[in-house]
């Protein structure tokens, strides 16, 4: 009740130790309200398999973040580093990336550890570049 009241727009929750379940609540809250999030670090909170000492751990909470990930308009950057998700895990994140491109949403910047198969790692760095305006690169001009 108390995000749906707010006007949240930056949520950091970096270190808090809150694990897959915290993670996966949290996330979860965020999908069933109307915020206008356009931040979420969630960077070393132990979403990882050790906290449950099963694999589905993070690969749960992963499919409500990718749940998440195809429906919020607002987000632009989400921050999983120092949560060693693995590879199932990073497998759905890039899946709710490459959702969001097909369904047309605004790329998102979204940073994890590189702990995973290399080639979805690759992927989700790809997906979540910035693209188009204000990509901060600038062309350089031809001398006349």
């Amino acid at each position: 009740e108390l995000l749906s009241k707010s006007a949240i727009t930056h949520l950091e929750v970096t270190g808090n130790s809150l694990q897959c379940d915290g993670a996966a609540t949290l996330v979860n809250t965020l999908t069933t309200q109307d915020i206008a999030l356009k931040s979420l670090l969630l960077a070393d909170n132990g979403i990882d398999a050790h906290d449950t000492g099963k694999d589905r751990g993070p690969y749960l909470c992963a499919k409500i973040i990718r749940r998440w990930l195809t429906c919020t308009q607002y987000l632009e950057l989400c921050d999983l580093r120092d949560n060693e998700i693995g590879d199932l895990a990073a497998r759905e994140i890039m899946d709710g990336l490459t959702d969001r491109k097909t369904a047309g949403l605004k790329s998102i910047q979204f940073l994890v550890t590189c702990r995973m198969d290399a080639n979805i790692y690759k992927t989700i760095v790809s997906l979540g570049k910035k693209s188009g305006k204000g990509s901060g690169k600038k062309k350089k001009r031809k001398k006349k």
